[in-house]
């Protein structure tokens, strides 16, 4: 039992480690050629690719799914079609979505081509850093502005919630969010908890607290739902903790450092259509891949 990890070292070659995560079985044993190396904050399965945002060049790369580089779209600047900080990313009818944080947009590319579209949210955003889309509807986190802000597919602002205040709802540097069961899941990075809304924006309940110990949140930055089960990675503890869908922890892996089943500043994750469970690992420049099929 494990899992695999491909990883880019300094001078571009590809090394691979099986750690000893006693959690989920792989499936692949990966071929890798060289490519180069990236810091992700944001990965995306699409049939049989993996797009990773590139923060250093300010990018989309796009990868095989055993782990080969296959092009590269997007370059740093403020005009139409360049990207500044891309954070986050979202596929939805053929165009990917992309969170163009220090842009202040999100900003749209055909997915095969990687050929620009259109932007939008300039007069709305500050330093967005996640999105996902549900029936239509683009969910945007606008992390400066501490809050979700829900356009339509074209751009058109619809609503807002989670502002940060006093109430026990809102938002603080809020950095991700997942939608599922028709409830609305918000990274609340500087709260250090999960925030949950209802569809409508509605706060339902949070649950997670600050902390070094096992269960505990230091920045949680990505969630995805599978099966009934939440995943959140935690950045500063560097761990990936599972909780039921009603908030109760369940167990954790991962860890500092470079060794075996182990991260360095964990952050965007991804479900792949075979089950496979992909989580970028920003610092160790190295994706993680486990199989959920036994869950």
């Amino acid at each position: 039992m494990g899992n695999y990890i491909f990883k880019i070292s300094d001078d571009r070659k590809i090394s691979v480690k099986k750690t000893e995560i006693q959690l989920k079985e792989p499936i692949n044993k990966f071929r890798y050629k060289i490519y180069p190396r990236i810091i992700t904050d944001s990965i995306i399965f699409n049939n049989d690719k993996v797009f990773a945002t590139d923060l250093e060049n300010h990018s989309i790369s796009v990868f095989s799914t055993d782990g080969n580089f296959l092009r590269r779209f997007g370059k740093k600047g403020s005009k139409e079609g360049n990207l500044n900080y891309p954070s986050c990313l979202t596929i939805y009818q053929n165009e990917l979505y992309v969170a163009d944080t220090f842009n202040n947009r999100i900003s749209v590319f055909d997915v095969k081509s990687g050929k620009y579209l259109r932007c939008f949210g300039t007069e709305y955003l500050e330093e967005p850093q996640g999105i996902t889309i549900y029936k239509n509807h683009v969910y945007v986190v606008d992390t400066n502005n501490h809050r979700i802000c829900v356009f339509s597919n074209k751009g058109i602002l619809l609503k807002v919630f989670g502002d940060k205040c006093s109430r026990k709802e809102c938002l603080k540097f809020p950095k991700n969010i997942m939608i599922y069961d028709n409830k609305i899941y918000v990274t609340d990075s500087f709260n250090n908890r999960i925030s949950v809304f209802d569809i409508d924006g509605n706060s339902l309940f949070s649950f997670g607290s600050e902390g070094w110990k096992r269960g505990k949140f230091k920045y949680p930055h990505s969630i995805i739902i599978f099966k009934n089960e939440i995943y959140v990675t935690d950045c500063c503890r560097c761990y990936v903790l599972v909780f039921n869908l009603s908030g109760k922890f369940v167990r954790e892996f991962g860890g500092r450092g470079s060794e075996k089943g182990q991260f360095r500043f964990p952050t965007g994750m991804a479900i792949s259509y075979d089950n496979n469970l992909l989580i970028s690992d920003c610092l160790n420049f190295a994706i993680h891949i486990y199989s959920l099929k036994k869950f």
